[in-house]
């Protein structure tokens, strides 16, 4: 069976996005400050799936650079449900890696 060099491209990158997908919740459940650097990044990628788990796991570090990093990324983003990830975020406040819904 002769397979699609795009479809074996695409079925590779679904699979890429996905593990990324998985270590940015890891990285959010884990709530350490040293992954926002990694956070930031995941915060501006091509999928707005990545972006909304990133908004979460910066949600749950809750520190002052991560509610920064929440907020410009807020002026910017135009999927909703990437939006409304954002906000939920932004209620967050780090309490030793469990998520209190707290209004900064």
């Amino acid at each position: 069976m002769k397979i699609d060099n795009d479809l074996k491209k695409e079925a590779i990158s679904a699979g890429i996005d996905t593990i990324r997908g998985n270590a940015v919740i890891a990285l959010g459940n884990i709530a350490d400050p040293a992954a926002i650097s990694a956070l930031e990044e995941a915060i501006h990628h091509p999928k707005p799936q990545i972006r909304a788990y990133s908004a979460w796991a910066l949600g749950r570090i809750g520190t002052k650079r991560a509610k920064e990093i929440l907020k410009r990324a807020l002026e910017k983003e135009e999927k909703p449900k990437v939006i409304k990830e954002i906000k939920d975020a932004m209620g967050y406040k780090n309490d030793k890696g469990i998520g209190n819904r707290q209004r900064f």
